[in-house]
């Protein structure tokens, strides 16, 4: 297959574009709106995607839910054991969560060859501390 490279100005690739029927131009711009989303998109490679999975995982709604829950019969002093024992874990398994985040934000901060403050600025994400 042989490959010529035109130059075709502005106007006359806008002339060109009028000339086509409804579909078409749907289609057109469809392709064009792909094809500035990709230029501009920024394209995690497979090792980062990874590490974005882990950064954001976190206890499922249910879990927050009953964490919540359980939090304030502690505070009320209306926890049974049971319970109690079902918020040890809850807690255990957010403070692993976060064990993992932190590892995650590191690994990151370091692929891209950054601190990590700069990294949690570039992705807006605040350091909280849990009293």
């Amino acid at each position: 297959m042989t490959t010529i490279q035109l130059e075709v100005s502005r106007d006359h690739l806008l002339q060109a574009i009028e000339q086509l029927d409804k579909d078409e131009l749907s289609d057109l711009v469809a392709e064009l709106l792909h094809l500035r989303d990709r230029r501009y998109a920024p394209v995690l490679s497979h090792e980062e995607s990874e590490l974005f999975q882990r950064i954001n995982q976190w206890l499922t709604v249910a879990e927050q839910q009953q964490r919540a829950r359980l939090q304030q019969k502690l505070e009320e002093e209306t926890l049974t054991l049971s319970e109690h024992q079902e918020l040890i874990q809850l807690n255990d398994k957010a403070e692993w969560l976060n064990v993992q985040r932190v590892e995650a934000l590191a690994q990151l901060a370091a692929l891209r060859q950054i601190t990590l403050p700069q990294l949690m600025q570039n992705l807006g994400l605040e350091a909280t501390v849990n009293a």
